[in-house]
Parts: C-alpha cells; structure tokens; sequence
C-alpha cells in the first residue's frame, strides 16, 4: 500500500497541481489580510468577528471547492490516470490501486484545508478578532461538505472521462435551502446561510452516511470500468 500512495504521490504532484495549491494558498492569505483590515475600529469585537467570519468562510468554501473537485476529478481523469496500466496486477489489485489513490487524495486534500483554516485563525488572532467555537465548527462540517463534492467529481469523472464536467458541480454548492428545493437536501449538504455560523440542514452523520455510499458506488463502478 506504501509503494503505490508513493506512486500516486510522483504522478499527482505535477506543475498543475502545485500550481492549483499555491494559488488556492496565497487567495486565502491575502483575503483573509483583507478582511481583517476593511473594518471600522470603532465596530464592537463582535460584529467584527462575525463579519471576519462570513468573509473568510466564502472564500474558503469557494478556494477549496474548486480545490477538491480538482483534484479528486482529474487525478482520475485519462490524463493523470494512464499510469494504471503499469501498476495494477496481480499484487496490485484494482480495489488496492483506488483505496490508496482515495486515501492519498483525502490527507493531501485534509493537510490544504486544515492549512488554510490555520491561516484564518493566526491572521484573526494577530488582529485580535476572536471567532466563536460555532464558527470554527462550522468549518469541520465544511469539510465534510466538500470531501462530498470530491468524491463526486471522481464519480463524475468515471462516467464522462472529462475534466470539465466536474465544474457542473460549482453551481449546486451555492443552492440555499428553499421549500421548492427541500428533495435536495437528502442528496446535497445543504447549508442554512441565515446564522452567522453557518450550520447543515440534516445532521453531519447523514451527510458521512452519503459520503461512504459515494465511495462504495465509487468502487462499483472502478471494478466494471474499462481500463485498457
């Protein structure tokens, strides 16, 4: 398993890659400065905050959406995949080859978003803006939203070998929760926008629920794929 996450690891970290993370990087460094510094010295500590944190928590989500269906989507796209051929046997079998690509993608996806919250944080304490613990949580249901969507763009991806299907998905992570959209809330972790910190329509169980039914459907679908 060690060998092939290493493999993984030289065939994933391309110019494009790198390119996609430094930018994703540096976006939340200089947006999280910018926030800290357009408020009015004069606004109470908690008003601060809270407009700190509904700035932060949408460049965040958006910086990282993209982020994750990237990177989930093309490393299985033709593109970045061709190595299979070369890689699964009899040693290596399919289901071994996808659960160590899966796993590699989600610690490098879970070290990016962890890093970009720590970014928030240091740069909030440094302007002495103190977030609430619901606002941090609300950034751990976050991540389980968008490991949500990078599974999907990898179920997308195996269905439409395109890489540009998965931005179909950007539109859906933006849907509020409405009457005349209710069904949706059982198949998309949909947020309540109406609080300061943000909070998910169901509970977080229903969406991990969702998110081990994706990664089976997933593995279903690698073991009947074409691969030649």
């Amino acid at each position: 398993m060690g060998k092939l996450i290493r493999c993984h690891f030289y065939y994933l970290l391309n110019k494009v890659t790198l390119v996609i993370f430094i930018i994703s990087s540096l976006s939340v460094i200089f947006f999280s400065i910018f926030s800290a510094l357009s408020f009015d010295d004069r606004s109470s500590l908690n008003v601060v905050a809270s407009e700190y944190y509904i700035s932060v928590y949408e460049i965040i989500k958006l910086t990282n959406f993209i982020l994750v269906i990237i990177l989930f989507g093309y490393s299985f796209s033709s593109l970045c995949d061709g190595y299979h051929a070369i890689t699964i046997s009899k040693q290596n079998p399919r289901s071994k080859y996808l659960l160590s690509k899966l796993i590699l993608l989600l610690c490098i996806f879970t070290f990016l978003y962890f890093l970009s919250i720590a970014i928030v944080v240091i740069i909030s304490l440094s302007f002495k803006i103190i977030l609430s613990e619901k606002m941090l949580i609300s950034f751990l249901n976050l991540y389980f939203i968008l490991i949500y969507y990078g599974l999907l763009s990898t179920l997308l991806i195996m269905v439409v070998d395109n890489i540009y299907i998965v931005f179909v998905l950007v539109p859906l992570s933006f849907i509020d929760h409405e009457k005349k959209l209710y069904f949706l809330t059982y198949i998309l972790p949909i947020e309540d926008k109406n609080k300061i910190a943000r909070t998910l329509i169901l509970p977080l169980w229903y969406y991990i629920i969702l998110i081990i039914f994706i990664t089976l459907l997933i593995n279903l679908l690698w073991s009947r794929k074409d691969l030649s």
